[in-house]
């Protein structure tokens, strides 16, 4: 650093300040993470440590809570009673709901414009 930069700067030079705010910085954080350490008495001061193990195991207790769960019953479909429990009550979605193969767009005009001539 030359001497035209220290003397515009308005640190101060001197060796012994540097050394003496060093000190009292890590005197202070060595009070605070010792506190941090110690965990105060509270139990749950330890889950910091404990977080990636807790983790690991929660995701394995949903796996297996997933593995071992039963099947669904096999004897009706689940998308049949989804269809009629969210069926239209009007003659255009009934077609629609009920059929296995979709209506020609054709029909389903001629079937909207009848609909609506009621």
């Amino acid at each position: 650093m030359s001497n035209e930069t220290n003397r515009s700067s308005r640190l101060p030079a001197d060796p012994d300040y540097w050394e003496r705010l060093a000190s009292g910085i890590t005197a202070d954080a060595a009070g605070v993470l010792e506190a941090y350490r110690r965990g105060a008495g509270s139990w749950f001061a330890l889950l910091p440590r404990w977080s990636p193990a807790l983790g690991v195991a929660a995701g394995i207790a949903l796996a297996a809570s997933f593995w071992w769960m039963p099947p669904p019953p096999r004897d009706v479909a689940p998308s049949s009673v989804v269809a009629r429990a969210l069926s239209p009550s009007d003659p255009l979605g009934e077609r629609l709901v009920s059929d296995s193969v979709p209506p020609p767009v054709s029909q389903l005009l001629a079937a909207s414009v009848s609909v609506g001539r009621r």
